[in-house]
């Protein structure tokens, strides 16, 4: 008798899980599966995702345990590139934002 999903997905690496679940996205995106198929999937892919969660926790852990002086988040931080005001990253072509200046306050482009 096979084992249950739940304790295979327990043995996988953190690897295997994210290229179980991009297969599964993959074979979702295409539509090359019925609905019970993609539903079966889904919930496939929910059981992946959380295989995923926790070996980056367990990691996570391990290297707070490492380098006690700073949590293993603090350091994800600080690796990340910034985002600009606010954690915002405007879109090229966004109209300017509304401004309390009135025109006679703004000063001509240099151009």
């Amino acid at each position: 008798m096979p084992k249950p999903t739940a304790n295979r997905d327990d043995e996988l690496s953190f690897e295997q899980a994210l290229e179980q679940l991009e297969a599964l996205i993959d074979r979702i995106e295409s539509g090359e599966i019925g609905l019970e198929d993609a539903i079966k999937a889904y919930e496939r892919g929910l059981a992946l995702r959380q295989r995923c969660e926790e070996v980056l926790a367990q990691a996570e852990q391990r290297i707070s345990y490492l380098n006690p002086s700073k949590p293993a988040a603090a350091q994800a931080d600080e690796d990340s590139p910034p985002t600009g005001p606010a954690g915002h990253r405007g879109r090229r072509g966004s109209p300017p934002a509304a401004s309390s200046a009135s025109e006679d306050d703004v000063e001509p482009a240099p151009f």
